[in-house]
């Protein structure tokens, strides 16, 4: 019998406050996940890109700037995947194959745009709106109500509800049964431009 999967991926980082703690719960319960990273950010923070890398998580592109590609001319958003992918691969040392645009936004020029660079554009399925900053309790139960097998979780570092509510968001899927994977571990059976679970 198959064990059912989810990935867990965090948004908008690396946050110097925020992004550590992230990495040591992953730890402490032996899960690995997907950072979607603001490519200045990880120019400014690299030791932290690093480490997300090295603890065996996914590193993807979450552009340069974190603008929205969908109301940008073409090559704007050429170079807004690129120089973020530059960006992550000067840190850790490996071009990204996963990206996320900036709020979801997308359409077909973002789409074929990252592809051209070798990218598979990543959505979500379960959204807790820990944006919004709800109550941790409704994240959890936000995210927990909407978990299914092959569920993409979608998260954002540097948010203080979405930190505290995170040891109990993965018992809580333990318990309910779901292994965790990261994108590229759940992709690998796929041939497709965009996963959009």
């Amino acid at each position: 019998m198959t064990v059912p999967t989810v990935a867990l991926t965090f948004d908008d980082g690396p946050h110097p406050e925020f992004t550590p703690r992230i990495l040591r719960i992953l730890a402490t319960h032996k899960v690995r996940a997907t950072f979607f990273v603001v490519g200045k950010m990880a120019l400014a923070h690299p030791a932290l890109v690093l480490a997300e890398h090295c603890s065996g998580h996914a590193v993807g592109n979450h552009t340069y700037n974190h603008f929205d590609l969908s109301q940008m001319a073409p090559e704007q958003v050429y170079q807004e995947w690129w120089t973020g992918a530059a960006a992550l691969e000067s840190v850790t040392g490996v071009a990204p194959r996963f990206c996320r645009p900036p709020g979801g936004n997308r359409n077909s020029t973002v789409v074929r745009s990252a592809n051209t660079l070798g990218m598979t554009v990543v959505m979500w399925s379960d959204y807790a709106a820990d944006s919004a900053r709800p109550a941790s309790a409704d994240i959890l139960r936000r995210a927990l109500a909407k978990a299914g097998n092959g569920s993409i979780i979608l998260l954002h570092d540097g948010i203080p509800e979405t930190l505290e509510v995170l040891p109990d968001l993965i018992v809580g899927l333990k318990r309910k049964g779901f292994a965790f994977q990261t994108v590229a571990e759940m992709a690998r059976h796929l041939q497709t431009q965009e996963v959009n679970f």
